[in-house]
C-alpha cells in the first residue's frame, strides 16, 4: 500500500528546495534590471560606505555578499562565463533562476525531480540546436550585423560603437578568432578619461621620477624582464675583502652597461621590478625615461608592440651590437600624469572621429 504525504509533510520535504531557489532569485534580482542595451545602472554601497554604480552584471556580482552556498554556486557559473566568453553572465544568471524557478514549480506540483531535470537538459537541446539553426557566420569585419552586435554591447551607444569597431579592424581577424583573444582584456576604465582607441599599448605606470622627460619621440626602447641592478651578492659576501672585491666589480659591470644603452641611443626603459639608484641617476642626467614594476602581461605587450626581446639583467653585459639587436622601436611615448598613465602608440583614434 502507498502512503500519500500530507501537505505538512510535502511542504517539510520541499523547504530546501524552496529556500535554494529563493537564493537563486535573490542573486537574479541583483543584475535583472541592467540586461539589454537599455538596462539600468545599480548603486552597490559596501561597508565602508564606498559607492560603485554600473550597470554590468559581472561588476555588480563580484561586489555582492553572497553567502548561500546554492547561490554561490550560481555566482561561479557567471564569472565562468565571463572568464570563457567575456560577456554574458547576466543572462547566464536570469537562465539559471528561470530554470530553477520552473522546475521547482513542476516539483511542488508532483513531478519528480528525475523528470524536471530531464526536461531541462531537452529544453537546453533545443534551444542551442535553435540558436544553431539561425547563426550566421560573420566572416567580414564590415558586415553590418558586426556594428549591430557592437551597438547592443555598447549600450545602444553610438561613439562605444564605433570604438569597438575601430579597435577590431585594428586587431585584425586573425587576432579577433584566436582562443586566447578577448577584446575586453585590452579595455583600461579610467575615471576622467576620453573615450578613445589607442593604437599601442596603455600602461597604469609613470617614469621613476619627474625630473625624467614625460614624453619621447622615434624611440628606442628596452623591455628587462628583472630588476635594473647590479647582480647580487650572497648574504655575508660583503664583509669579506674578496667579496667586497666582487661587489665593486658588480657594480662596475653594472655602469659600463647603462653607459653602453645610454650610448645606444635607448630613449626608454620598462622594467618588470625594482630600479638601483645608479640606474635611476645615470638615466635622469641623460634624459631616460624609465619604468619600473610593470606586470608580466604589459612587459610582454610592450615587446610584442614595439619588436623588443625581452631581456634578464645579465644579458645587459653583452656586446653593444648583440644589445642593440633587442631594442623595440615606438614612434611616441606619452606619459599622462593627470591619469597616472604611459602609451606607447603611434596614432589614436578619439570617440566620433573618423
Amino acid at each position: 500500500m502507498t502512503t500519500v504525504p500530507n501537505a505538512a509533510e510535502r511542504d517539510d520535504r520541499l523547504s530546501p528546495l524552496a529556500g535554494n531557489a529563493q537564493a537563486i532569485r535573490a542573486v537574479a534580482a541583483a543584475v535583472e534590471g541592467t540586461l539589454g542595451p537599455k538596462g539600468l545602472n545599480s548603486m552597490l554601497v559596501d561597508r565602508q560606505g564606498a559607492v560603485v554604480i554600473t550597470n554590468d552584471g559581472s561588476t555588480i556580482l563580484e561586489h555582492i555578499d553572497v553567502t548561500h552556498p546554492v547561490a554561490r554556486l550560481l555566482v561561479n557559473v557567471a564569472r565562468a562565463q565571463d572568464q570563457e566568453i567575456g560577456d554574458g553572465t547576466t543572462t547566464a544568471t536570469l537562465l539559471a533562476s528561470a530554470l530553477i524557478t520552473e522546475g521547482v514549480h513542476q516539483v511542488e506540483r508532483g513531478v519528480p525531480v528525475t523528470r524536471v531535470l530531464q526536461g531541462i537538459r531537452a529544453g537546453i537541446d533545443a534551444a542551442v540546436a535553435g540558436m544553431r539553426r539561425r547563426s550566421v557566420l560573420i566572416s567580414d569585419l564590415h558586415d553590418p550585423l558586426l556594428r549591430r552586435v557592437a551597438y547592443i554591447a555598447g549600450r545602444a551607444q553610438d561613439d562605444l560603437t564605433e570604438l569597438c569597431l575601430t579597435a577590431a579592424h585594428y586587431f585584425g581577424r586573425e587576432q579577433l578568432e584566436a582562443d586566447d583573444f578577448r577584446l575586453a582584456d585590452w579595455i583600461i576604465a579610467k575615471e576622467g578619461a576620453q573615450n578613445e582607441v589607442v593604437r599601442g599599448v596603455v600602461v597604469e605606470k609613470t617614469p621613476v621620477n619627474r625630473q625624467m622627460p614625460g614624453e619621447a619621440l622615434s624611440a628606442t626602447l628596452l623591455c628587462v624582464d628583472d630588476a635594473l641592478e647590479p647582480d647580487a651578492l650572497e648574504d655575508g659576501a660583503l664583509g669579506t675583502e674578496t667579496g667586497f672585491a666582487t661587489f665593486m666589480r658588480y657594480q662596475e659591470e653594472f655602469r659600463e652597461a647603462m653607459q653602453t644603452l645610454i650610448a645606444l641611443g635607448v630613449r626608454t626603459i620598462f622594467v618588470s621590478r625594482g630600479v638601483h639608484d645608479m640606474a635611476e641617476a645615470m638615466c635622469t642626467e641623460a634624459g631616460v625615461m624609465v619604468i619600473r614594476r610593470l606586470s608580466s602581461r604589459d612587459l610582454h605587450r610592450i615587446a610584442r608592440h614595439t619588436g623588443a626581446r625581452l631581456l634578464k639583467r645579465a644579458s645587459l653585459r653583452k656586446p653593444a651590437q648583440e644589445l642593440a639587436a633587442a631594442l623595440g622601436y615606438a614612434e611616441r611615448i606619452l606619459v599622462d600624469e593627470r591619469l597616472s598613465q604611459t602609451r606607447i602608440c603611434g596614432d589614436q583614434v578619439r570617440a566620433g572621429e573618423p
